[in-house]
């Protein structure tokens, strides 16, 4: 090869190299995701799949980080920090409401939450929480509407229950141990964790009450969804991914879990094995438990006309 030839080679291979960087194909995309409440194993599961390398499979790097409740998530969706919330079906809600979000998929097929109480309440069950005061992040988010929900149910009305609202399950948990308030809605996880600490004590199962429902779902920015679907296709396969590896592998997805929320390792291997069979494997929402939740945000008075599920909700991105 002439000298010429040489040079023009390199200025070739240059040239090549810089429209190579240039491409945001050939970088991983990243995208903002955002959790409801920082010590949840069911949002703990998205860490479990950015440990093992599936979300960089799908050219995706998750920039993660969590909230104290729904609405303070759906604010920072709103305000665009954030691309993809985990959090309540309850927020569809604030979907309805034009909160600039739809929720992608269903995470969970059933409701983990649980309703505890301070050990030196006298409270002994459901039947005892007439007229009681829950903490809440706010009437609409789940720790506001399970409770009006059971009420309802119990036949005590809607209001038969009060609500509290606090800006953190910290101040909630606070608030119960000093009697301030008598009872709240949280995840098997924290209330395991305060039934062996001697601070709390579970008395209700919301399981009892819906056996299967959209309890946690994506919600996705409209954003996101208008500018860069394929990313969130992306994110929705790997997700699936994740539930499929995680339900697979419990020793791995219990020590990534166990750092996540930083609780005991016995502890987070028993709800793994009370909720991991509960998580979708299609991330499609069940449209009988759908409907459920969207008329009872009339009954309870969150909305005055209930929506339509094209209006919160869509499967269009799902694999």
């Amino acid at each position: 090869m002439t000298f010429q030839g040489a040079l023009r080679a390199l200025a070739g291979a240059a040239l090549a190299a810089t429209l190579l960087s240039a491409n945001p194909a050939a970088a991983d995309e990243t995208l903002t995701v955002g959790k409801a409440n920082p010590t949840s194993f069911v949002f703990a599961l998205i860490d479990v799949g950015q440990a093992a390398g599936i979300f960089g499979k799908h050219g995706l790097t998750l920039d993660i980080s969590a909230f104290g409740g729904g609405p303070k998530l759906q604010q920072a969706m709103a305000a665009g920090s954030v691309d993809i919330g985990m959090s309540t079906g309850a927020d569809m809600a604030l979907a309805a409401k034009g909160a600039p979000v739809k929720a992608v998929a269903s995470i969970l097929n059933g409701v983990d939450q649980v309703i505890v109480v301070s050990p030196k309440s006298g409270i002994a069950s459901a039947d005892d929480l007439k007229g009681k005061t829950f903490a809440a992040s706010s009437p609409a988010a789940a720790s506001g509407w399970l409770p009006t929900v059971l009420a309802t149910q119990k036949g005590w009305g809607a209001d038969g229950v009060k609500l509290q609202i606090v800006n953190s399950s910290a101040s909630a948990m606070a608030l119960l141990e000093t009697g301030q308030i008598d009872a709240m809605t949280i995840d098997p996880a924290n209330a395991l964790n305060g039934e062996k600490a001697g601070t709390m004590k579970i008395v209700y199962h919301y399981s009892d009450l819906l056996s299967k429902f959209p309890q946690y779902a994506f919600y996705a920015t409209n954003e996101l969804a208008q500018k860069r679907p394929d990313a969130l296709k992306g994110f929705l396969a790997a997700w699936l991914e994740t539930v499929k590896y995680a339900k697979a592998n419990k020793d791995e997805t219990v020590k990534v879990i166990q750092g996540v929320i930083g609780m005991d390792a016995a502890l987070v291997g028993e709800v793994y094995d009370k909720l991991i069979g509960m998580f979708s494997d299609d991330g499609r929402f069940d449209a009988g438990s759908l409907d459920v939740l969207l008329s009872s945000f009339v009954d309870n008075g969150v909305l005055e006309k209930k929506p339509a599920v094209a209006d919160v909700s869509t499967d269009a991105f799902l694999p």
